[in-house]
């Protein structure tokens, strides 16, 4: 467990909107903080069985940031927003991880976890409606160690499959505000196979 206090001067920081090639427009703000704590913990409960923790939650502020906007697109800014004491846009309020590990035998292991990722605002007016909603996943894979189920010339060769998001959920990842909410969705159910090897 540990915890963090960070004081910034001048951080580069999420404006809001995005630039003609789809990037993030950034900038810098006066004075920011980054505080929060931090778990992580596992726990070997049989010799095959292991549970896996981790978790956060963090407070992301600025502590002075004037913004200044051109509001009628002539090139100049002429207005000036204050948002000093506003969460930072786009850092999720909380983090969290669980997962079981199991080896049931040489060469064959499995995992089920779940994740959770707290609400993120859009845009640095801590305006509730300008919001990523919270989300949570759950996930499961397989790994096959090709050597240690009798394949020895694949020794060094594991085969995985990853089944995300086994229950659709619809959530986004990113997003900005320009006008309206934009989003970024993620991927819904989803299986990736592959194969590593270990020279």
């Amino acid at each position: 467990m540990g915890g963090y206090w960070m004081d910034f001067t001048d951080e580069i920081v999420p404006f809001g909107g995005v630039n003609d090639d789809g990037s993030s427009i950034r900038g810098n703000a006066e004075k920011t903080r980054h505080q929060g704590i931090e778990l992580g913990m596992r726990v070997q409960v049989t010799t095959r069985d292991a549970i896996a923790l981790a978790a956060s939650r963090s407070w992301d502020e600025f502590v002075s940031f004037h913004q200044y906007l051109d509001t009628d697109w002539d090139g100049t800014a002429d207005t000036e927003v204050d948002n000093s004491g506003n969460p930072i846009a786009l850092f999720p309020e909380y983090l969290g991880m669980i997962a079981w590990d199991r080896n049931w035998h040489a060469g064959v292991r499995t995992r089920l976890r779940g994740n959770v990722t707290g609400k993120q605002y859009l845009d640095n007016t801590g305006n509730e409606e300008r919001t990523i909603d919270a989300w949570g996943t759950v996930d499961v894979s397989l790994w096959l160690a090709l050597g240690d189920l009798g394949m020895t010339a694949l020794d060094g060769a594991t085969a995985f499959v990853h089944a995300r998001n086994l229950g659709d959920t619809e959530y986004e990842v990113w997003g900005y505000w320009a006008g309206d909410n934009w989003y970024t969705p993620a991927a819904g159910r989803n299986l990736a196979l592959g194969l590593d090897y270990d020279f």
